[in-house]
């Protein structure tokens, strides 16, 4: 930037291709960063001029229309000091601001917890709990209007104020850790909210989607309740825990998704009380749409954050925000988004990762020790820069906004190596956005968030089907992917793909199940399915839905297994695959639980329903251990691939072998981690050796970081990369 001008207007718009940010009508790489004012400086001086100051523990809602903004202020303008460039998108945290004096002054105005156990109420604030927010029921009305009245209040303050030419936004923090997560998300053994606001909430929910009483006791299947009178299941079958994975209790499911509504319409009216007290004329974003399992977060069903297509769709929201995955985020490891920025996108919202890695600088204050809520951290400085390059390459490919957060807030980025490294990543995006952007990928992962409220909540299997899957499996196939909700995809929203992977797909009414099979075999889309496929219906459940939707007959099948074994086979689809090799949950447990976060839940659970191929013309690339059942099934047909497993996470070989008899390009066949668009590749070594990308057309190369020139008109490139090395690449087509 070359001085300030006044921050007058800001928007997301499309430009080149994808949403982008645009400050006074000019578009701007969206590069920010999250730390202290004492660090700004040090990322002007690389180039970085946004910033997301947060304000959760600043003292400015003093009580019910009492407000003191001088705390607000002073911070704020601690960050201006450091840089008259700067831009400030400050996080407002609803849930915090208040924290202090919200239970005191409306105790029952509070989610209620209970113990799965007992049923019996439990009451976790402040020390006992894992948060420090006031713990607020999303369906309190008095802490909604109280809460709006805030919001307009503390933004018509910064927009009143001397430095709001420095202001370019507003990020709207709800829930816990300021994500919109449900309160005791991380309580494994609680449940919420059953409080009374809650309840009315529900029941005026019911009232929506049931036309009388008799079509809540049919879909219930119970003879005498009353939607005047309906309550929430209690804890243990909230869980689900009296029945089997997957489930079909409509009053158990009404409450999860009626639980998110409450979350989702909070944050609805909060985001439109902010773009409002703005003029409209900055951008409004949140976190939301956490997909993709970990340990302390098993199920957007149990967060609240199940209503994803209905936030990437409001109005008033205009970027949206999440970490990457806690998982196997080490060196030679994988940067993958937690929430969905291929339908951010699809809906005309921006994306921003939040790359909170720890670096080298943490790991000698923590003496070489691991930090629990961390995997593995960079033990050197030169570590540190080639995760970051890595993490940079995973925003820059999907052309996505990012902030380098210092999560812990002790100076994660406080080296002068370091703080270079980010510097040539800024100079690489400025190159990389004034480019036209297309997406290199010709795969997708379908996410069904309908799916995740009828599963058993609190069961590790989504951590296997989905996570592992994607950080350890489809991060290694050599090519890139993206993800789409499943409505997007049968809405026509979505681009053409050779080959779709169905990791969650359980739920699907009768017509959009027979319309996602006419979708396949009309576009000869080829498709990955898991376990059980179409299983339940709004018209009944059963092995029959899952035949007709993968074109493979399947049945189901008695005992308990977790894994299978690859037969010994020349098919291509099992090329470089050892006859014998397993995989399935529990498979390299030891390597999973090294390259994790910890967590509570049973992390081996046997998959249920058993479901396998019984159909002749299925190819058995798999057998299940134990039983001896197929396991891993493909069928070819009229030009496309129809591919069954029961059991999770496949190796990535044989995820690569899949993509490429699809007719989907792959860049690289070692096992290294890819990020590919059309103006660049980069590779994340996973392990140390020689290193070739193939390209899908022949193209000029650049090394984007040491500015090396490759040639022109080439088909590949060869080079040598320790682990853990990021090389980034710019293309242009010959």
């Amino acid at each position: 930037m070359d001085g300030l001008v006044p921050c007058l207007t800001s928007k997301v718009a499309e430009y080149n291709g994808r949403p982008a940010l645009f400050i006074n009508d000019k578009p701007a790489a969206a590069a920010m960063v999250f730390v202290e004012p004492k660090y700004v400086r040090s990322f002007a001086e690389a180039g970085l001029h946004i910033y997301n100051p947060d304000l959760s523990f600043t003292d400015w809602w003093l009580g019910v229309d009492e407000y003191d903004m001088s705390a607000v202020d002073a911070r704020l303008q601690d960050y201006i000091a450091g840089d008259p460039d700067i831009l400030l998108i400050p996080r407002i945290a609803m849930g915090y601001a208040e924290a202090k004096w919200w239970r005191e002054k409306f105790p029952d105005e509070i989610a209620i917890a209970r113990s799965i156990d007992t049923g019996a109420r439990v009451d976790r604030f402040g020390e006992g709990a894992s948060h420090r927010g006031s713990g607020h029921s999303f369906a309190s009305k008095i802490w909604l209007k109280e809460a709006e009245k805030a919001i307009r209040a503390i933004v018509e303050h910064i927009e009143g104020s001397d430095y709001a030419g420095h202001v370019a936004g507003y990020h709207i923090g709800g829930g816990i850790t300021t994500e919109w997560f449900s309160w005791n998300a991380y309580h494994f053994d609680l449940c919420e909210d059953y409080s009374l606001m809650m309840g009315e909430y529900f029941r005026a929910w019911l009232a929506n989607r049931y036309p009388n009483d008799d079509a809540l006791r049919e879909a219930w299947q119970d003879d005498v309740v009353l939607l005047a009178t309906a309550m929430p299941p209690e804890p243990a079958r909230m869980v689900g825990y009296d029945g089997g994975y997957l489930r079909d209790d409509r009053r158990a499911v009404d409450y999860l998704e009626c639980h998110s509504d409450a979350i989702v319409s909070a944050l609805r009216e909060l985001t439109s009380a902010a773009k409002e007290s703005c003029g409209r004329k900055k951008v409004v974003g949140v976190f939301f749409g956490y997909a993709w399992p970990h340990r302390n977060n098993a199920n957007p069903a149990r967060t609240g954050h199940v209503m994803m297509k209905k936030v990437f769709s409001l109005p008033d929201v205009d970027f949206i925000i999440s970490p990457y995955h806690y998982d196997n985020r080490a060196l030679g490891g994988y940067n993958g988004p937690q929430s969905l920025p291929d339908a951010i996108a699809a809906n005309g919202k921006l994306y921003v990762s939040e790359i909170d890695t720890i670096t080298s600088v943490i790991y000698e204050q923590e003496r070489k020790r691991r930090i629990h809520h961390f995997g593995p951290m960079p033990k050197s400085v030169r570590e540190s820069v080639e995760i970051l390059a890595r993490d940079f390459a995973a925003a820059a490919h999907l052309r996505a906004g990012y902030w380098w957060m210092d999560v812990l807030q002790r100076g994660a980025f406080d080296n002068p190596e370091i703080m270079m490294g980010i510097a040539e990543f800024r100079r690489i995006e400025d190159e990389l956005f004034a480019m036209p952007w297309k997406s290199a990928a010709e795969v997708a992962v379908v996410f069904s968030p309908e799916s995740c409220l009828h599963q058993r909540l609190l069961n590790s299997m989504p951590h296997w089907y989905l996570s592992v899957l994607r950080q350890w499996g489809l991060a290694r196939m050599g090519l890139p992917f993206e993800t789409v909700l499943i409505d997007d995809l049968l809405e026509g929203k979505t681009k053409s793909y050779r080959l779709l992977i169905f990791p969650n797909c359980y739920y699907l009414s009768d017509n959009n199940r027979r319309l996602l099979r006419r979708i396949l075999e009309n576009r000869r889309i080829s498709a990955l399915w898991f376990h059980a496929p179409g299983y339940l219906s709004d018209t009944g459940k059963g092995v029959d839905y899952c035949s007709e939707l993968t074109g493979i007959k399947l049945r189901e099948a008695g005992g308990s297994v977790k894994t299978a074994s690859f037969l010994r086979s020349s098919d291509p689809m099992l090329k470089d695959i050892r006859g014998g090799v397993r995989f399935g949950i529990g498979v390299d447990q030891w390597e999973i639980d090294r390259l994790s976060v910890p967590g509570r839940s049973p992390l081996a659970p046997d998959i249920e329903p058993v479901i396998v191929a019984d159909d002749d013309n299925a190819q058995v690339f798999a057998r299940l251990e134990g039983l001896g059942l197929p396991g891993l099934v493909c069928n070819r047909s009229m030009g496309r691939v129809d591919v069954f497993s029961l059991v999770p996470a496949p190796p990535w070989r044989f995820l690569r072998n899949l993509a490429a008899e699809c007719g989907a390009h792959v860049w690289c066949k070692s096992g290294d981690v890819i990020y590919a668009d059309n103006r660049f590749v980069a590779l994340h070594a996973t392990t140390k050796g020689q290193k070739r990308i193939m390209f899908p057309y022949k193209v000029d190369v650049v090394d984007l970081r040491t500015g090396e020139r490759f040639g022109e008109g080439l088909d590949f490139i060869e080079f040598e990369a320790a682990k853990g090395e990021t090389k980034i690449f710019g293309i242009r087509q010959s």
